[in-house]
């Protein structure tokens, strides 16, 4: 973070660190009782009522994150050694849905990433009623495991909870799905026949008409290659029979699916893309960033080869791209879409359709040598269809 920046309630130029007027903690919420409550737990009962004022402080004030409640109280120890992660509601992949009655439910989410030491994905759940009245319910974890980008869909007097990204170590073969009672606040797992998804997250979930089928389309599933763990995008569309509990695969597209990474270490792909970007603009500032760039990348980074990564040497057209999907570019190949979905450490190329299989060989072949050449570091290609 750099100095004098705005995060959500706080102003870094101030020290000690103290959050805005609109975000601070109410008289209520004590240095003492802070301590007692800043770390996230879980429940233990079917469900566990949770609410305390640091919770409910924060639950009202998602701008504010674990490490800034944290600073403020002045929390922070000196080493993140044993450090437990702090309780926020500034989350990542977290559900919010709007009861008939009024009550808004928050359910779950991440707050950060595996790197930083206040990561945590949750299992609870959020009510706020129509007064504005906060009350958070926990749960064990083999009621209601960790959850975050699922999706959560109200059906009658229950809402139904599906998929999960999760911890790794907690991932599954088959989609998670979960029954919350908007009565009781009770969580019941259920287990679906028929042909479901997989380990599935990131997707949309919609009721359908007859207000018993759940549709399912897009997100991601996790796959085993190679003896690890991988998400491709979930390219088929399902429905799951919620009275029968029995999934169905309305689509059979078989779109391929190959990731291209580094062969070792951290990839730079992120530094390529922000050294490719300021080198075409003519300000100080962007000069000054590219430099920057490149003494990251130590190297004299191919930016030829970076550019045209996405020009493959076979006939094709190029699609523009959109927007919303900054990290999504588009090509055609006799007629088929070719889609290149950069990630932080490495780049999926999915194939919408039937290509003759030299052509998509070389599409692949294509980008793994031109980042190969831009990064001056080897890069492999990867099949991504499922292995059993």
């Amino acid at each position: 973070m750099q100095h004098g920046a705005y995060h959500g309630g706080v102003s870094e130029a101030a020290e000690p660190w103290r959050l805005g007027a609109e975000y601070a903690p109410p008289p209520e919420v004590t240095l003492e009782l802070f301590a007692a409550w800043r770390a996230a737990r879980r429940g233990s009962r079917n469900p566990e009522r949770m609410t305390n004022p640091v919770w409910v402080w924060l639950a009202r004030q998602p701008e504010v994150n674990a490490y800034q409640a944290s600073r403020h109280f002045g929390q922070l120890p000196e080493s993140w050694s044993g450090w437990s992660p702090g309780w926020c509601n500034d989350r990542y992949g977290q559900c919010v849905i709007t009861l008939p009655d009024g009550r808004v439910l928050s359910i779950a989410g991440e707050h950060e990433d595996f790197y930083d030491p206040d990561f945590f994905i949750y299992n609870d759940v959020i009510v706020t009623a129509p007064d504005g009245t906060v009350d958070i319910f926990g749960y064990p974890p083999d009621v209601f495991p960790p959850t975050d980008f699922h999706s959560a869909t109200l059906a009658g007097d229950h809402v139904y909870v599906l998929g999960n990204v999760g911890y790794a170590d907690a991932r599954g073969a088959h989609a998670q799905l979960l029954r919350f009672d908007v009565r009781t606040l009770s969580f019941a797992a259920l287990e679906a026949g028929g042909e479901d998804p997989g380990w599935l997250s990131h997707h949309t979930a919609v009721l359908g008409a007859d207000g018993r089928t759940l549709r399912v389309t897009g997100g991601q599933v996790e796959v085993t290659v190679a003896g690890q763990g991988q998400f491709r995008d979930n390219v088929d569309d399902y429905e799951l029979d919620l009275d029968r509990l029995l999934w169905t695969r309305t689509t059979d597209r078989r779109w391929r699916q190959y990731r291209v990474a580094r062969e070792v270490g951290r990839s730079k792909l992120w530094e390529l893309s922000q050294l490719a970007y300021h080198s075409t603009r003519d300000s100080t500032r962007s000069r000054a960033e590219a430099a920057e760039y490149r003494a990251k990348l130590g190297l004299d980074a191919d930016l030829a080869a970076w550019n045209a990564r996405y020009r493959p040497p076979v006939p094709h057209e190029t699609i523009p791209d959109v927007d919303e999907e900054w990290s999504v570019h588009r090509i055609r190949v006799d007629g088929v879409i070719v889609r290149y979905v950069e990630r932080h450490s490495d780049i999926h190329v999915v194939v919408e359709g039937p290509l003759q299989a030299g052509t998509e060989a070389a599409l692949v072949e294509d980008l793994r040598v031109k980042l190969a050449r831009a990064e001056a570091a080897p890069y492999t290609s990867t099949s991504l269809e499922p292995v059993a």
